[in-house]
């Protein structure tokens, strides 16, 4: 009798990402028992074939001619600019830390944290990499494109985010994104100064 009963309903969840005004909301999407089941990640995300998969950190030491790195430094730089800030400067050591916590987010079913795999923050990744800072901070976010100016603004738009691309201590900056199987596009920015 249960089992009928349970046949007669059927279990959704639904996998739902709104960006409005820079700020996130995940609501999970899957369809079980139905004709209806999601069977191809495009369902979820119509950008995710035009978006190719990355089975590593994309950053642009690895990649110096992408655009999507060159509309982030170039809307960062345009806004320090107005500002009257020193403009910033891409780091290897930096994009190598932003590349690390980056692939760890990946794997962390649509969360993000600074909290590293292996307890590290920030400072312990960029030290890591033999950069030694007198001020560091991270941006990160997930988005589902590679639009550069974009994702910028999503972090412009974010009280905390924006703090951290005004600040005037910072002189460099390192980025990375990785692209997931339903193309949710994960990007770390590291914002830094040397001793």
């Amino acid at each position: 009798m249960v089992k009928a009963i349970f046949r007669l309903f059927y279990i959704s969840f639904f996998l739902v990402t709104i960006v409005a005004g820079g700020y996130m909301f995940l609501l999970l999407t899957d369809r079980i028992g139905t004709d209806n089941a999601i069977t191809n990640v495009a369902d979820l995300n119509p950008n995710a074939t035009a978006i190719p998969v990355t089975l590593r950190a994309i950053t642009p030491e690895t990649h110096p001619n992408s655009q999507t790195f060159a509309d982030i430094l170039s809307d960062l730089n345009a806004m320090r600019e107005r500002r009257g800030l020193p403009l910033l400067q891409y780091d290897t050591r930096l994009h190598r830390a932003a590349a690390v916590q980056v692939a760890y987010n990946t794997t962390l079913d649509g969360r993000l944290s600074h909290t590293g795999a292996n307890g590290s923050d920030a400072a312990d990744r960029v030290e890591a990499q033999g950069y030694q800072w007198s001020t560091v901070a991270e941006n990160l976010l997930f988005n589902y494109s590679l639009n550069g100016s974009a994702t910028y603004r999503q972090w412009r738009n974010s009280p905390p985010h924006f703090t951290n691309m005004r600040n005037p201590d910072v002189t460099e900056v390192g980025l990375a994104y990785m692209v997931t199987d339903i193309g949710q596009v994960y990007y770390a920015m590291v914002l830094a100064s040397p001793r």
